[in-house]
């Protein structure tokens, strides 16, 4: 799992840079690259009749098939299932190759867990084994996605969650996974961190040294507020795709528009996809780029990205999290600054700007995706470990970015499996269908009985159980 997937990825990230070398980076053509982009993922799916016959391949839908003890009736085969990881695949490399507002590592990993999920026949068979084989194929989907072994293996444990009796086989196949992922990636594209030439400064020599963690602290509950409104926009994004009088596979057209527009005639060339080199622009110039600058990135790559990851374009949100939060870092760390210097212009009470802005992009990737062990050590390993001092500022920020993100969903909004489709989150629909054989949308007691009828012995009597304790 560990080699395949290294080596799918490998390629994966292959095809993504000759899009751009060819298509986002020309000089003449660069305007048009969003909108090309857009045009074949929606022929694609009228080709396919439509973005619903490519389901079936999310996360979600992997673990539901290895923690169900039984077939799903009318569930799509193992290869078909193979065939639309595939597609997705190569639309996710169409939608970044060609420059739209999303990331890469979403797509990374699921490519990984569908290969897991081929491999280990999910949805034909249960087996004690697929829960590490997910798990495994996430671990490499990370690490390659990321260049990042330690931050793959947490990933595997903290979303996938294999059990508390795991075997400890289990956690070694994640071990050699996650490795062999990683020597695949770095024999072809090197070693080198994604984020390059950071220099933190450990907060522990400012003035007030520890009474800057509360300031972490703040920076955090505004992460877990731009996460919230994130949410919010992804959210309300699809509740605007489905009012326009516009077909569904229209939709990833008209958002690549909107792309090209204000990447191009807008002049904001870092809301387009182009790897990590904008996330290090940001964070490594944290101190030079404008005030209003920084602002306007931040709230435009919200508002685009949740227009993207709704609109059918096949991309992640790993990547926008963290832009939005090392621009918003940058935008809190330069106000403090300014502060501090109108305070007191020879003595230095704060961090510089790059503290900041590198603790908000942990803080949002984690509230945002639901990972904050993850995005904790994530942060560290690519950034090649530039100053491990910056780690208890770094999980001050990640724990209240991740609890006001979730307070503000849940009793705020109202609406936290609404707005925030979590990855660990399993919808219902999908049993629904599994029992409406002739999708009519209704479920009649011909349909149930027939699905009941092929579920086993121990299945029967579990839904037995219940009835009788709901009865009581």
């Amino acid at each position: 799992m560990g080699i395949i997937t290294g080596l799918c990825v490998t390629l994966f990230f292959t095809a993504v840079s000759f899009g751009e070398h060819n298509l986002v980076d020309s000089a003449k053509y660069a305007w048009a690259a969003p909108v090309l982009g857009g045009a074949v993922v929606t022929a694609a799916y009228y080709l396919l009749g439509g973005a619903g016959n490519l389901d079936g391949t999310s996360l979600p839908a992997l673990k539901t098939l290895v923690t169900q003890r039984v077939n799903r009736h009318g569930s799509i085969s193992v290869e078909e299932r193979g065939k639309r990881s595939f597609v997705r695949s190569v639309l996710a490399v169409v939608t970044l190759g060609t420059g739209n507002s999303l990331g890469p590592e979403g797509p990374c990993v699921e490519l990984a867990a569908n290969l897991s999920a081929y491999f280990g026949r999910f949805g034909e068979k249960t087996s004690e084994i697929n829960a590490s084989l997910l798990s495994s194929g996430c671990a490499a989907g990370v690490v390659a996605g990321f260049n990042d072994p330690l931050a793959g293996i947490i990933f595997a444990a903290e979303v996938v969650k294999p059990g508390q009796n795991e075997a400890i086989t289990s956690v070694v196949n994640r071990l050699f996974a996650a490795t062999c992922a990683a020597v695949m990636v770095q024999l072809f594209f090197g070693s080198t961190p994604p984020f390059t030439g950071l220099q933190f400064e450990d907060f522990r020599n400012a003035s007030l040294a520890f009474a800057q963690v509360p300031l972490f602290a703040i920076l955090g509950a505004f992460c877990g507020g731009l996460s919230a409104a994130f949410d919010l926009v992804r959210y309300r994004s699809g509740t605007l795709w489905q009012a326009l009088p516009l077909p569904r596979n229209m939709h990833p057209f008209v958002a690549s528009a909107l792309v090209s527009a204000l990447v191009y005639f807008g002049n904001m060339p870092f809301l387009r996809y182009k790897g990590f080199d904008h996330v290090n622009e940001v964070l490594t110039h944290a101190d030079d780029i404008g005030l209003m600058q920084l602002l306007v990135l931040c709230v435009l790559k919200i508002v685009l990205s949740g227009i993207s990851v709704t609109s059918g374009l096949v991309g992640g949100v790993f990547a926008p999290a963290l832009f939005i939060g090392a621009s918003g870092g940058a935008l809190y760390g330069q106000t403090l600054s300014l502060l501090d210097c109108s305070v007191s212009p020879a003595v230095h009470y704060v961090s510089p700007a790059v503290d900041y802005s590198a603790a908000r992009a942990a803080a949002c990737l984690a509230s945002l995706c639901g990972v904050p062990v993850t995005a904790t050590v994530l942060l560290l390993e690519v950034s090649g470990g530039a100053d491990y001092s910056i780690v208890l500022p770094l999980i001050a920020a990640v724990g209240f970015s991740t609890f006001v993100d979730n307070y503000l969903l849940t009793y705020v909004l109202g609406a936290k499996d609404a707005a925030k489709p979590s990855i660990e989150r399993v919808s219902t629909s999908s049993l629904f269908d599994a029992i409406d054989v002739n999708e009519d949308g209704v479920l009649c007691r011909q349909e149930f009985a027939a699905w009941y009828k092929d579920l086993d012995s121990s299945a029967k009597e579990n839904i037995t159980n219940r009835a009788q304790v709901s009865e009581t």
